[in-house]
């Protein structure tokens, strides 16, 4: 069972060269491929940061200390001389390995982050991204669409995935690692679960009843498997803080879970939505609340189209 996660980059690196009439490749500084860890040869991904176009192509050594980057063959018309690209390399990891890495981080006294998302990365995961690299030596974010949080009746392939775009904002924000596994690395025919009870049975909880024992179960698995100092969760899904706060509470994690303020998007147009629910709990419960006496979480889910959107605001007495 094995891993493929990020294991070298060259950030913003300029293209002085177009070579259309060369084998296809890049050719880099070589002092620039050991730096990173990359090897000659090597497959890698390019991601043009002036023009959006990604790619993949294989390194060849350049003269030392020449700064040399340039695009071969059929690679060349992906690029303009000028532009500025990130080249990333990849490798796969056993379990075991990612573990030994990250021991290897804690043994030189640096504090990990960890970020867990579901990929297709948007502003609301940057602001985590951000503030994980505000506070932590290293950053770790976790790219998986986990299958075991959704229902029979939610479509787990309709899910949006885009790694190469993923990566390109996880590199521009410093990104030490990013965890991006297939569902047969995290799950080997389970029989273990983890659930909170109470907490996961409003809200959301209501219509999506095993959601939230999915994520819990892949939070824990992450939390083994990288054991962060601190992780990010956005406070836009208020229920999941809250759950994954109790859970941390209950099985022990040393681990500070850091609620994120909310990062909306404007909608210009006024769309036609059809209400989930609407609902007041009490903060740390998330049971229904019917006077305000303590702090309390006013919660929403709507649908606009097929597209489910969840929002929140807190009120503290």
């Amino acid at each position: 069972m094995t891993v493929e996660m990020l294991k070298g980059k060259i950030h913003r690196a300029t293209v002085k060269q177009a070579e259309l009439d060369y084998v296809g490749s890049i050719t880099v500084d070589e002092d620039l491929l050991d730096a990173a860890g990359i090897y000659e040869y090597e497959k890698v991904q390019i991601v043009d940061v002036n023009n959006g176009s990604r790619f993949e192509t294989y390194t060849i050594c350049g003269e030392r200390g020449s700064g040399m980057i340039c695009l071969n063959g059929a690679a060349a018309r992906c690029v303009s001389v000028g532009d500025k690209i990130i080249i990333m390399a990849y490798a796969l990891y056993e379990p075991e390995e990612a573990r030994t890495l990250i021991k290897n981080w804690k043994r030189e006294g640096k504090s990990i982050g960890l970020v867990p998302t579901m990929g297709f990365l948007h502003e609301g995961h940057a602001s985590l991204i951000r503030r994980c690299r505000e506070e932590n030596d290293i950053v770790v974010v976790s790219d998986f669409v986990n299958p075991t949080q959704f229902g029979p009746n939610e479509d787990l392939e309709a899910y949006p995935r885009d790694f190469a775009m993923d990566s390109e904002l996880c590199e521009s924000l410093g990104t030490d690692l990013i965890f991006h596994p297939e569902p047969e690395n995290m799950y080997q025919n389970p029989c273990a679960y983890v659930s909170i009870d109470t907490l996961s049975e409003t809200l959301c909880g209501k219509t999506r009843p095993i959601h939230f024992r999915g994520v819990c179960t892949v939070v824990s698995k992450l939390f083994h498997i990288v054991a962060p100092d601190r992780a990010y969760f956005g406070q836009k899904d208020a229920q999941q803080l809250a759950i994954i706060r109790k859970m941390v509470e209950d099985l022990n994690f040393d681990i500070e879970i850091v609620g994120c303020p909310i990062v909306r998007e404007v909608i210009e147009a006024e769309p036609l939505a059809r209400v989930d629910y609407v609902s007041i709990v009490d903060a740390r419960s998330m049971q229904p609340v019917e006077r305000v006496e303590k702090d309390v979480l006013a919660a929403m889910a709507v649908y606009i189209g097929k597209t489910r959107l969840i929002d929140n605001f807190s009120y503290e007495v």
